[in-house]
């Protein structure tokens, strides 16, 4: 049965886990601008094909940053657009994601 998604609130910047992948919502409470982090492979490898949706739900505009050596591939910015906005960050290879969803322009 579908149990619906856990809610991970996290109220300052925060790396993501391995228990975010699939069924979670990171929510990010930060009421200053915050900063979410997707680890390198060396510090936490995450499945190819694990997704983690993330939404910004603070006053602070929430940013998408990669570890060093990792890459990200997006179609804007790695800011999520705008307040309740969501975007899902997907691992598509070795330090390799792409994100999609409520991004702020260029």
């Amino acid at each position: 049965t579908n149990q619906g998604l856990t809610i991970n609130t996290q109220a300052s910047d925060y790396m993501l886990q391995l228990v975010d992948a699939y069924d979670t919502l990171v929510r990010i409470t930060k009421a200053t601008p915050a900063v979410v982090t997707i680890p390198n492979d060396s510090t936490i490898n995450f499945p190819i094909g694990s997704a983690v949706l993330i939404g910004w739900n603070g006053l602070g505009q929430v940013s998408i940053a990669g570890e060093v050596g990792v890459t990200v591939d997006t179609p804007d910015t790695y800011n999520i657009g705008k307040q309740f906005g969501k975007i899902t960050a997907i691992k598509t290879g070795a330090n390799h994601w792409e994100i999609e969803g409520n991004l702020e322009p260029v």
